[in-house]
């Protein structure tokens, strides 16, 4: 993920652009994820491991990291972490249904037979992911 922000930095006088990257390695972060990271006792809120990488959870973003209030910041384990950004990538269940329906709708239609198999290409897709999640 590639965020750029524009930001004022007081104590050098000047506006410059630092990526998401830049932005945890800066000390003002460092320094925000140690308070997370104390304020849960350098455990996963998740799987409550202590033994795992730990990392801070955004719930919320800001311009910058470190401006995110302590509330909406969280400490997960490096595997919880994984799971929670890859959760936010899955589509719930109906809109699986409604697109899946939506496809074949289409396929009553006059259409050519080249647009015919995409359709149903893609709605194998969909049925084969949905039945991933959801089984």
């Amino acid at each position: 993920m590639l965020i750029v922000c524009l930001s004022h930095s007081v104590s050098l006088g000047h506006f410059y652009f630092m990526t998401y990257k830049e932005q945890l390695k800066h000390p003002l972060w460092q320094k925000k994820r140690l308070e997370i990271f104390s304020r849960d006792n350098f455990t996963c809120q998740k799987c409550n491991a202590t033994d795992n990488e730990l990392q801070v959870h955004h719930l919320s973003y800001s311009k910058l990291a470190w401006e995110v209030s302590n509330d909406q910041l969280i400490t997960l384990c490096f595997q919880c972490h994984k799971g929670v950004e890859h959760d936010k990538t899955i589509r719930p269940k109906e809109d699986y249904l409604a697109l899946i329906k939506e496809m074949e709708d289409k396929l009553t239609t006059e259409i050519t037979q080249n647009h015919k198999a995409s359709l149903l290409q893609g709605i194998q897709l969909l049925k084969k992911e949905m039945e991933a999640y959801y089984g």
